[in-house]
């Protein structure tokens, strides 16, 4: 990460401790390739919609029609594996770490350790528009818990807890 991106990032950050309650926090894609160390076609989150430091993050994703796993899941009723449910929730939590520890994807190693009490509700289609919600739950060394939802149009997709370890890559 370059040291004007360093800076940008952390006139977020900084910017966001002052904000009013009634103000967003957002993050595009630019400011998010900074954050998460995935890559089309693997980068699932869009947007931060909102964020609050070691709590909550609010993401979206725009799923299209001409997305790459369309083509084998289903070709004559394209759905969005629950797998990618989960690696959206996962990623959201990536960032939400890295938003609350100062650290980019080059700096921080981020494992998916586990999904739990995992539940689908409905169909990701083309076309939706899928907010994403991770709250951290509890926190302990490297350690962190939380609770994930998925939902289009508010309607709730897909729910689960979640454990995930965050380590500085010097191993510290």
């Amino acid at each position: 990460m370059s040291e004007e991106e360093k800076v940008m990032l952390e006139e977020e950050r900084e910017g966001g401790k002052e904000m009013k309650s009634e103000e967003k926090r957002t993050l595009g894609v630019e400011e998010i390739l900074l954050l998460l160390p995935h890559r089309y076609p693997f980068m699932l989150i869009d947007r931060v919609e909102d964020w609050r430091k070691n709590h909550y993050i609010r993401a979206r994703k725009a799923v299209t029609y001409n997305e790459g796993f369309f083509q084998g899941h289903f070709p004559h009723y394209k759905v969005m594996p629950g797998v990618l449910q989960l690696e959206m929730v996962a990623q959201a939590a990536a960032i939400l770490e890295a938003l609350g520890s100062g650290l980019s994807s080059d700096e921080v190693e981020v494992r998916f350790v586990k999904a739990d009490e995992v539940r689908f509700f409905r169909e990701v289609r083309p076309g939706d528009v899928v907010d994403i919600y991770v709250e951290e739950t509890k926190r302990r060394d490297v350690f962190r818990w939380g609770f994930g939802e998925v939902s289009v149009e508010g309607e709730r997709v897909m729910s689960m807890s979640i454990v995930a370890s965050f380590a500085k890559r010097d191993g510290t």
